[in-house]
C-alpha cells in the first residue's frame, strides 16, 4: 500500500507539534510533496518518485478517492479532471472513471460544458459526455465564456459558439474572453471592445485594455515610461481618463490604483476614496482591502471601504487577501489565519513555511524547509 497519506491537523496538533517542528518531524508525519487547493470537494495531491511523480485525489477527510497513478493532474472542474499517463492526457470523473477512451496530446479543464483538447498541433472541444463537438482545427483556442470562445488560425482571431459556428469572424489580431457581455479585441495595434454579436461597442482607441468588471474596464495609453491607465464604461465613455501607473480591476465597488509610487483606492466616479498613501494596495474582498504601508514588507494590514485601518499594519510579506472570510497572515515568522475583524481564528505558529488562502473550507500549508504539504479543515477552528 502506498504510504502517502494526509494528516488533518487539529488546533492542539498545530500548537504542540508544529510549534516545535524539527527537521526530523516531517519524516514522522503524513505528508505530500505537492498539492493543489480543494476544488469541488477534492484536492490533487502528489509525491515525488524515482522516475518523476505520482498524483491522485483525496477528499476532505483525507481519504484517497482517486489512486496515485497519474504523472500529472489538474483540479476538478465541472465534475472532471485532466490527467496524464506517459505522453497521453485524458479525463476522469470523481470516482476515477475515464470519461471516454480517447487520448489527447494535451487536455484542458471544462468551462461552460466544453473542454479544449489539443491533437496534432490543433485545438478542438469535447463535451461532458466525451463527444467531440468541435474537431481539432484551430492553431489557438481558449475556454468558453458567456457562450463564446476565442479561437485563432494564421494569427487571426474570432469567436465560435458551442456548436462550432464562427459567429464572429477571425479578423482580429488578438482578443480576450467575453466578460459582462463585452470582449476586448485588437486590430492594427489598437484595442477596442465588441459585443457578443460582433458589434463595436468601444472604438479602437487604446494601446492596452482589460476585461470588464462591475461595469468598468481598464484601458491603457502608451507613454514614455510605460502605460497610463484609466477606466471606461460600456458606452465607451471615459469615466476615469488614463492617468494611473498601475491598477487592479474594480472589486466590491473600488479599484486599487498606483500613481507616482503610491497606492490607494478610487470609486467608479474616479474619486479617490482611500488616499494614495500606501506602498501597495490590492483588490477588496470580504469588505477588506489588503495594503502595504512601506517597502519593508512587514507592514501589511487591511482597510475598510472608508479607509480605516481596521487591521493594523503588522503582518509580513506573504500575507494574503481574504478568502471565505479568512486571510492567511505571517508575523515574526509565525503563520495562521485571521477573520475580517482581525481576530485570530487559526493560531499563528512557527514551523510553517507557507500557508495558502482558504479554498472550499480547507487550507493548504507547507511545513518547515522541506515544504511538505498538509491540509487543515477551517471548521475545526470555528
Amino acid at each position: 500500500m502506498n504510504r502517502i497519506f494526509i494528516v488533518f491537523l487539529t488546533m492542539s496538533f498545530l500548537l504542540i507539534n508544529l510549534a516545535g517542528c524539527s527537521k526530523s518531524a516531517p519524516d514522522v508525519l503524513g505528508k505530500y510533496d505537492f498539492a493543489e487547493a480543494f476544488h469541488e470537494g477534492l484536492a490533487m495531491v502528489g509525491k515525488y518518485t524515482e522516475d518523476g511523480s505520482r498524483c491522485g485525489f483525496i477528499d476532505k477527510k483525507g481519504k484517497e478517492i482517486v489512486p496515485f497513478i497519474y504523472d500529472q493532474a489538474t483540479n476538478f472542474s465541472e465534475g472532471f479532471a485532466c490527467v496524464q499517463q506517459g505522453n497521453e492526457w485524458f479525463y476522469i470523473d470523481k470516482t476515477g472513471k475515464e470519461l471516454n477512451s480517447a487520448r489527447y496530446d494535451i487536455a484542458y479543464p471544462f468551462s461552460e460544458g466544453l473542454a479544449r483538447i489539443y491533437v496534432d498541433e490543433q485545438f478542438g472541444y469535447i463535451d461532458t459526455e466525451g463527444n467531440e463537438i468541435i474537431a481539432p482545427k484551430y492553431d489557438d483556442a481558449h475556454p468558453f465564456s458567456e457562450g463564446l470562445a476565442l479561437v485563432g488560425n494564421d494569427s487571426k482571431y474570432g469567436y465560435i459558439d458551442k456548436s462550432g459556428e464562427e459567429v464572429i469572424s477571425l479578423k482580429y489580431d488578438g482578443g480576450f474572453a467575453f466578460s459582462e457581455g463585452a470582449a476586448a479585441v485588437s486590430s492594427n495595434g489598437k484595442v477596442g471592445y465588441i459585443d457578443t454579436d460582433g458589434n463595436e461597442l468601444i472604438p479602437f482607441l487604446y494601446d492596452k485594455a482589460d476585461n470588464f468588471s462591475e461595469g468598468m474596464a481598464s484601458v491603457g495609453m502608451r507613454t514614455d515610461y510605460g502605460y497610463a491607465w484609466g477606466f471606461v464604461d460600456k458606452t465607451g465613455r471615459e469615466i476615469i481618463p488614463p492617468q494611473y501607473d498601475d491598477y487592479f480591476v474594480f472589486s466590491e465597488g473600488l479599484a486599487a490604483v498606483r500613481l507616482d509610487g503610491r497606492c490607494g483606492y478610487i470609486d467608479k466616479t474616479g474619486k479617490v476614496v482611500i488616499p494614495l498613501n500606501y506602498f501597495k494596495s490590492y483588490p477588496f474582498s470580504d469588505g477588506r482591502g489588503l495594503v502595504l504601508g512601506d517597502n519593508t514588507y512587514a507592514t501589511h494590514g487591511f482597510v475598510d471601504k472608508d479607509g480605516n485601518e481596521v487591521i493594523l499594519l503588522q503582518y509580513g510579506d506573504t500575507t494574503g487577501s481574504f478568502s471565505e472570510g479568512l486571510a492567511n497572515v505571517v508575523k515574526d515568522g509565525k503563520r495562521g489565519y485571521i477573520d475580517v475583524d482581525g481576530k485570530v481564528v487559526v493560531p499563528l505558529v512557527s514551523g510553517i513555511l507557507e500557508n495558502d488562502p482558504v479554498k472550499d473550507g480547507m487550507a493548504k500549508i507547507s511545513i518547515d524547509e522541506y515544504t511538505f504539504v498538509y491540509f487543515i479543515n477551517i471548521e475545526d477552528y470555528k
